[in-house]
């Protein structure tokens, strides 16, 4: 495993109950079964703790060049940046975005609905991430069209 970055991994949990419960065959019988999915990282030492997570991402404006616009997010840090709300308000209308992790070291763009262009981009970003005891933390940046 890298030791200068985070891991994510799944842990995926299926419970089935035995199917020999209740073997009255007359008798109205409900099975449950549970499934669980954990996220677990995996923090090496020394690499210390995520402070102020949110203001030390990096946001741009990209075009695709036929017309489509959208936001690079780029975590240029150790840790995972997961967003749970991304929200961009550019030119007198707002767009909630689908939010996702951000892996260490990288980047990733939302792209905005439908063929808008921010050519003229005049608003802000708004980013909310959870950090390590669970909390919303938000964060917003005037973002200048690049």
């Amino acid at each position: 495993m890298p030791q200068d970055r985070e891991s994510v991994f799944w842990f995926n949990v299926l419970q089935v109950p035995p199917t020999n419960i209740g073997s009255d065959s007359g008798q109205n019988k409900m099975l449950v079964m549970l499934r669980s999915r954990i996220k677990l990282f995996y923090r090496p030492d020394g690499l210390g703790k995520p402070d102020n997570l949110a203001k030390k991402l990096q946001i741009k404006t990209v075009n695709d060049g036929s017309g489509k616009s959208g936001i690079v997010i780029v975590n240029s840090q150790p840790w995972f940046a997961s967003l749970s709300n991304l929200n961009v308000k550019a030119n007198g209308a707002s767009y909630n975005l689908d939010a996702d992790m951000i892996a260490p070291f990288s980047s990733q763009t939302w792209w905005l609905p439908g063929k808008r262009s921010l050519k003229s981009f005049s608003g802000t970003v708004t980013v909310t991430l959870v950090n390590d005891l669970g909390a919303r933390i938000s964060e917003s940046y005037d973002v200048p069209h690049h």
